[in-house]
């Protein structure tokens, strides 16, 4: 799991951002995965260097953190402080 806190020094509140550990999905599970077409067209399975550039580098930054905590079978947490 990783937790990040989140601070702001100016007009935003504070927030926590969590991914938590899943599970694996055989074969049978991904065949057997039901979308709901008015809230997401598809999905598909990226490595981490393939993600690099389909999210916000804050988003990067948590999962490279989760994956991290994940190989090492423990739990992240950090803090980003956003003076903007």
């Amino acid at each position: 799991m990783c937790l990040e806190y989140q601070k702001y020094e100016k007009e935003r509140d504070d927030s926590y951002m969590f991914i938590f550990e899943g599970w694996r999905l055989s074969e049978s599970d991904i065949k057997n995965i039901k979308l709901q077409e008015s809230e997401i067209k598809s999905f598909k399975f990226l490595e981490l260097k393939d993600i690099k550039n389909k999210v916000l580098p804050k988003m990067f930054k948590r999962i490279e953190k989760s994956l991290e905590a994940l190989r090492n079978n423990s739990t992240t947490y950090y803090e980003t402080i956003y003076k903007s």
